[in-house]
């Protein structure tokens, strides 16, 4: 669940790391898949992530052949790209 990591980030962006202060990235890296029933929690945590932080990059590795089909993490990620939320950066697949 994709979700639990983007929690932990914004946890410890609010706790340790004030946007006043410090520049905030986040870099994610996956293989696109998560669960269907984590997209919401997922997407509000990304988008409160985006508020806060200055860069989010996401990468998909991709071990084997190509999928056919778009996956979980490229498309939660490309509506929060869709959406205009601050501090998005393209999906590098």
């Amino acid at each position: 669940m994709a979700s639990s990591a983007f929690k932990l980030a914004l946890e410890l962006v609010r706790t340790r790391y004030d946007p006043a202060r410090y520049n905030g990235y986040l870099f994610y890296a996956s293989d696109g898949e998560n669960y269907s029933d984590d997209h919401a929690a997922a997407s509000e945590a990304l988008r409160q992530l985006a508020a806060l932080l200055n860069y989010i990059g996401y990468v998909e590795t991709r071990p084997g052949t190509l999928r056919p089909t778009e996956t979980e993490m490229h498309s939660l990620l490309g509506e929060l790209q869709r959406s205009g939320a601050p501090a998005w950066s393209h999906v590098a697949r």
